[in-house]
């Protein structure tokens, strides 16, 4: 198909994508717990303090254990240290803690 790509039915009954603002507290809280997020070359368009609300909500919303991906020149360094830095084969994903 050239350079699109289609995801499985298998997969997309298990999945649920949308559309959110990320600075709409309100609907975000209406969200239920998430095992990961992608949000890739989104947080680099906010200033620090909108960076540290939304990811705060990411925090909140992630499952423990949960995985958090950003795009390669984003970071949550000086925006959070809830998060533990993983390695995966190819990239480096931001995880929740898994509680103990």
């Amino acid at each position: 198909m050239g350079d699109k790509y289609r995801i499985s039915e298998q997969v997309r009954r298990l999945v649920s994508f949308g559309h959110l603002n990320l600075l709409d507290a309100r609907r975000i809280g209406l969200l239920g717990s998430m095992d990961i997020i992608f949000c890739r070359n989104v947080l680099i368009y906010f200033d620090e303090q909108i960076k540290r609300q939304v990811v705060q909500h990411f925090y909140d919303k992630l499952v423990p254990g949960g995985y958090l991906l950003l795009g390669h020149s984003e970071s949550l360094v000086n925006l959070s240290s809830a998060f533990s830095l993983e390695h995966l084969r190819h990239d480096l994903v931001y995880r929740r803690p898994s509680d103990s």
